[in-house]
């Protein structure tokens, strides 16, 4: 399926993914009735566009056209606005703006700088990866957790869940002033500066400050650490 097609999800919590994120971006979910929904971001507001299924294909409730599949009517929206579209869609939540391979450098490296060398279970890097987590998140005791990429000049968010509710905090990335007062901050509470974005990870699983609940990895990605911790001590044990 495209990054976009998120399946049966409570559109309660795809508005909270789609908090912060620029005018353009969407996602599409099943609705109850068999029919789709279009949830997109226009000058900060999320949008819905009911979207209606027949034998005649699908068609934005209201219009006049319709179209044999809901890739095609996404693709017409994508360059078309009306019938409740009040910009075109662009990309999906996570979606970078370029592709790594048609922009490299600054961009990346200054992301990469924010990061551990290696890699983690609770960075999210497109599209497809955000997608997943969202469906995963929502089955997680409280606490899970993801971070992705928004915007730039460069920002993160995150996302977590506490009482089966999803909740997101916007993270500056500040890169002016003094070395020592460069680098990442939750927008709310005591904005306090962390070198990194895995700093700040481990500083709020260990206690929660401005956050509902202390952070922790999904029940799956400490399955994944613990057999990656597992498989090197094991190769450890054959190093002469």
């Amino acid at each position: 399926d495209p990054a976009w097609r998120y399946g049966t999800m409570d559109p309660k919590h795809i508005r909270v993914l789609l908090d912060y994120e620029p005018s353009g971006s969407f996602v599409v979910v099943d609705t109850p009735t068999g029919g789709m929904c279009v949830l997109y971001v226009s000058l900060g507001r999320v949008h819905a566009v009911p979207v209606d299924a027949s034998a005649l294909g699908f068609r934005v409730r209201g219009a006049v056209s319709f179209f044999e599949t809901i890739d095609e009517l996404v693709q017409f929206y994508s360059n078309n606005t009306g019938d409740g579209f009040s910009c075109t869609l662009r990309t999906p939540p996570g979606e970078r703006p370029m592709r790594r391979a048609q922009r490299p450098s600054a961009l990346d490296q200054d992301i990469s700088s924010l990061l551990p060398s290696g890699p983690v279970v609770w960075w999210k890097d497109n599209a497809l990866a955000v997608r997943d987590a969202m469906r995963a998140i929502l089955t997680q005791p409280d606490g899970s957790f993801f971070i992705r990429y928004i915007g730039s000049p460069i920002n993160f968010v995150l996302i977590y869940i506490h009482g089966g509710v999803l909740h997101s905090e916007f993270i500056h990335h500040k890169q002016s002033g003094p070395a020592a007062a460069q680098g990442v901050y939750l927008s709310k509470g005591s904005q306090r500066i962390f070198a990194s974005l895995q700093d700040l990870v481990t500083l709020h699983r260990a206690q929660r400050d401005e956050l509902l609940c202390a952070l922790q990895l999904p029940k799956d990605a400490v399955a994944q650490v613990e057999n990656v911790d597992r498989a090197v001590s094991n190769a450890r044990d054959w190093l002469p």
